[in-house]
């Protein structure tokens, strides 16, 4: 598995797929963004977060480069503590240790 940059023309795609009911949504989330979930919606609060609280996007890839999860890292400098938003996976390795 490697870690790189969200590329919301490359990827918004397969997270699309991933987040496939409500239930999911609102387990991904938190109804931060309204269902289904949009490439223009996506985008808007991966910018809030970018400005508001350093927030980064990225995917995972399996080894042929293959999105297989995402989520979003903050870092909060005034007490050097970082935190993880956004995780989600690719439905067929749900449950595989991926996210351990």
């Amino acid at each position: 598995m490697r870690l790189r940059p969200y590329i919301h023309t490359k990827d918004y795609k397969y997270l699309e797929k991933w987040v496939n009911d409500e239930c999911v949504h609102a387990m991904w989330c938190a109804n931060l963004l309204p269902y289904p979930v949009t490439e223009a919606g996506l985008q808007e609060i991966l910018d809030k977060e970018a400005k508001e609280r350093g927030g980064s996007a990225y995917v995972a890839t399996d080894e042929s480069g293959i999105p297989i999860g995402f989520f979003v890292y903050s870092v909060n400098t005034s007490n050097n503590s970082g935190f993880f938003k956004f995780v989600i996976l690719d439905n067929e390795i749900r449950g595989k240790g991926y996210g351990t």
